[in-house]
């Protein structure tokens, strides 16, 4: 509808984000009952562009952490900083993927950081829209996706520039 359309191009006004760059919002038709919308997605690139703008992000990193990688990971809430996270990774076969993470220093000092197991990331992805279909990033791109479902949930810790007022946001 010219209606979905119009509120998606807010939520990219709003944000200062281009519709359908990296980086940004995509513009993603769905069929709800017998008609087509338009969604406004914010991609977690999106997300962490609108967190830098709030001037107290220093630095923000995603993995994926293996079986053989050495992997220390603690919260201590004894210290200002919060998170103790140490990943070495493995050299040579790094065996299955276990997890994801992501972590995001500010410029005071303190790190904010989220990490989720194959679990997590998997029930993540069934909720999904097409997630089962073979268009789907999903089915091509998991690595990826797993980074980026742990940046989704990572922004939510982080102070941003803007709140996202209305669009899709998983």
């Amino acid at each position: 509808s010219l209606l979905s359309v119009l509120d998606a191009l807010m939520t990219c006004a709003r944000l200062g984000l281009e519709p359908s760059e990296p980086g940004g919002v995509w513009l993603v038709p769905y069929k709800v009952k017998d008609r087509m919308i338009c969604l406004s997605i914010i991609d977690y690139r999106g997300l962490l562009d609108v967190a830098r703008r709030s001037g107290e992000i220093a630095a923000v990193h995603a993995d994926l952490r293996y079986e053989t990688d050495l992997w220390e990971f603690a919260i201590d809430t004894t210290t200002p900083v919060l998170v103790k996270l140490r990943h070495v990774p493995a050299e040579g076969e790094r065996g299955q993927v276990v997890g994801a993470y992501a972590v995001a220093k500010l410029r005071n000092g303190e790190c904010h950081a989220i990490y989720l197991t194959t679990e997590q990331i998997e029930k993540f992805r069934a909720r999904s829209r097409g997630a089962d279909s073979e268009y789907s990033p999903w089915a091509r791109d998991w690595d990826a996706m797993a980074k980026k479902t742990a940046c989704r949930r990572l922004v939510n810790l982080l102070p941003r520039f803007l709140e996202p007022t209305s669009g899709h946001v998983e």
